[in-house]
């Protein structure tokens, strides 16, 4: 009798584990349904549910809204969509060079190449749009900032930006064995370590480090911290 009592009790101690094993499964997946996953790797851009609201994988559920729940943006494929005179379209192909100037980002010119004509045009002002892939987009850039385009006339324009920037002799500081540079970011003193390369009618060119059109502080800089607020006076 004892022995069936002792069989008795452990198949009732398996049939727990059995349950609580099941219902730990069940939690599991409860705990997975609670986590949103994006299909594609990048930033929110837009957020659409709130605290307090339910969620399905049909969107939103709370007060009968459907829907995404978020908007996510792949930063590392950003393109410009930019309106081109209809009359400057036969000079324009898959690749050309463009450089674009972003409003929010002064002093910077950002690479890119034409990807693709869109087949429609605005009548009224005679322009076609077109998109542009970035080449070297950074995390300053945002979607839908203003941008403007300059496409490239010649192949020699797209040489001479390939050499990088020069740079006035005075503009570059030696700190021990390091070539020091200091720009205006947004108001504001930056020092930047920069690869310098040769020196012709008193400009030295600049290898790394420095990007075209980017302000450089000419003459005394010692009184130059990082982030001391400037004034700029081009010369």
């Amino acid at each position: 009798a004892r022995w069936e009592r002792l069989e008795a009790d452990a198949r009732a101690a398996a049939a727990r584990g059995r349950g609580c094993a099941s219902r730990l499964r069940q939690a599991e997946i409860r705990l997975e349904e609670t986590v949103i996953r994006s299909p594609i790797a990048g930033r929110v851009t837009a957020r659409k549910i709130h605290p307090g609201e339910a969620a399905s994988p049909a969107g939103i559920t709370t007060g009968t809204r459907g829907g995404a729940l978020f908007t996510v943006a792949d930063f590392s494929s950003l393109e410009a969509e930019v309106d081109v005179n209809e009359s400057r379209l036969s000079e324009l192909r898959p690749g050309h060079p463009v450089r674009l100037l972003v409003d929010a980002v002064p002093g910077n010119r950002y690479r890119g190449e034409l990807r693709q004509v869109v087949p429609t045009a605005d009548r009224q002002r005679a322009v076609v749009r077109v998109r542009v892939r970035l080449l070297d987009a950074d995390a300053r850039l945002l979607p839908d900032m203003a941008v403007r385009a300059m496409f490239l006339e010649s192949e020699a324009a797209v040489s001479a930006e390939a050499r990088g920037p020069e740079v006035p002799r005075e503009a570059v500081v030696r700190d021990g064995g390091a070539a020091i540079v200091w720009v205006v970011e947004r108001g504001r003193a930056s020092r930047r370590q920069v690869e310098t390369g040769g020196e012709s009618g008193g400009r030295i060119a600049v290898k790394s480090g420095l990007s075209h059109g980017e302000l450089v502080v000419i003459g005394n800089t010692e009184p130059l911290s990082e982030g001391l607020a400037v004034r700029v006076e081009e010369r």
